[in-house]
This record gives C-alpha cells, structure tokens and sequence, in this order.
C-alpha cells in the first residue's frame, strides 16, 4: 500500500513540474485570489499547484481508495471514511515561485494514524530542477533514487558549523542569524522550508532551523526523509515533534541536524 502511496505522489509531483511552466513567471501569477486555512493569502500560482494535485487525489479516490486530504489552502477534505492522512503543502516556497525565484517544492506525506509519528511516506520534490526527496518508514531514505547514506559525525565541541539553512522573515530573525553567523561558515535563506529539511539529510546543510512556528503541511515529509536518513528534527529545547497532530495551525520552531553531533551543536548555538 505504501509504494501505492509514493507512486501516487511522485505522479503528483510529476504533473506539477510538467505544467508549472505555463503559469511560473506569468504576469497574474502572485494575484491574490483567496485565502487559505492555513492563514495566509491564496495567490493564482497556489491555487493552480493545488487544483493540479486534488485532481490527480480525486482520481486516486475514483480507483476505490479512501483517505482524508489535509492541504494548506483548501485545509480537510474527507475521501471516504479512512483514517489515513495526506498532507500536502503543493507549493512550498509560493513567494519564491510569484517572484520568479527557481527554488520551491511540492510536500507530501501519508500518515497512517493521528500524530506525525504516523507518517509512513514522506515526499518532497524540488518542482525547478528535479531534485526529488522520498522516503518509505523503516527502509530508508532516497534522494534521485539513491539511498542517502547516514551522515557520519563531523564535527567536535570546539568547531563551526558548515552551512546552516534558516527560514524566517529576516527582520524577525536578526538575533538568530546573529547566534547562527558567529558558529557557522555560512547561512543560507533560500524560501522552502521542506527543501530546507531534504536537502538537511542528503548533506548539503549540516543544520537548518525555523525560528517561528511552522504548520506541520510544510515539514512532515521532510521530517520522516531526515530521520530515515539518520538525521534528528525536534523543537528549540531538544523535543521531538512525533506528537503534533497534522493540519495547517501554525506548530512549533524547527532545529533539524543530519546527525546526533550536528544536532547538538545547532541547539547549543539556540540556546
């Protein structure tokens, strides 16, 4: 069933990236047309990324499945009477994509039961170049159709940290790229926090945190692609975010590592 699932996703992702090219960069593309439940404002490149994967989940449903849709401008829609979850963020990173900027995603994550800790596939794919994140729970995590390899510790006591990814509106993140910038080589704001936590477990942030609370459409696939990949994702004080409830209410702050060492070295620098 699960392999149904990621299939299904990858499809979505598929049917994203193939028609974005007609409406990215367009002229109305950022006109706001509504507003989402999860709080922000729905702009025409957001409903056009949704109408495109609740159409392939309507399809999917039309073949005799049941699940309940959970996404972050239309919020819940009941497919039947399964309790298994989809949540879905179809673009993450939709300022990136009204303006032009090639760097955003689409989310996706099936949780069989009530709380993250449930999720059993997480996929993420970048919706510009192709790079495209998945995992299935208890059997790894793939990037491009690669196992990633656990990162093997990096760092000591006394060391900065390589790269660190941080998603936030700048002016209210000053004092965290502050703490950040005097620990680390570099920063990087790239706008998509899901990509943020991928690209977290492939090894190519050693950290990436979210200062503010985050909805859990944004990071539930990410969150299940790291840990299958030996990194460790919890709140500011070290958590685990297993318990949250899915849906797009605005949660926690993020501090994720791709690994023990790393992990410790982003809270310490919090703290």
């Amino acid at each position: 069933m699960r392999l149904q699932y990621l299939e299904l996703f990858k499809k979505i992702g598929s049917e994203l990236q193939k028609k974005f090219p007609g409406i990215y960069r367009s002229e109305d593309s950022g006109k706001i047309v509504g507003n989402g439940k999860g709080g922000d404002k729905t702009t025409l490149i957001d409903k056009f990324a949704e109408d495109i994967a609740v159409k392939k989940l309507e399809d999917f449903h039309g073949e005799g499945n049941e699940f309940t849709l959970i996404s972050e401008e239309l919020g819940t829609r009941k497919f039947g009477e399964s309790k298994n979850i989809i949540l879905i963020d179809p673009l993450d990173g939709s300022e990136n994509a009204k303006r032009g900027l090639p760097f955003f995603s689409v989310s996706i994550a099936l949780i069989e039961g009530e709380k993250l800790k449930n999720t059993t596939v997480g996929y993420v794919l970048n919706l510009m170049n192709g790079d495209e994140f998945y995992a299935i729970k208890d059997d790894g995590a793939f990037f491009n159709d690669i196992k990633i390899k656990k990162i093997k510790p990096k760092i000591s006591k006394n060391s900065n940290l390589g790269v660190v990814g941080i998603e936030a509106p700048v002016r209210d993140s000053l004092s965290y790229i502050s703490k950040i910038g005097e620990f680390s080589k570099r920063i990087r704001i790239m706008g998509s926090l899901a990509l943020d936590i991928c690209y977290t477990a492939s090894g190519a942030y050693d950290a990436c945190v979210f200062p503010f609370k985050s909805r859990s459409v944004d990071f539930a696939a990410g969150k299940l692609i790291l840990e299958e990949a030996g990194g460790i994702i919890t709140d500011f004080s070290g958590k685990n975010l297993d318990n949250i409830t899915p849906g797009v209410e605005k949660t926690t702050e993020i501090a994720c590592a791709g690994n023990k060492g790393l992990h410790e070295k982003i809270l310490e620098i919090l703290g």
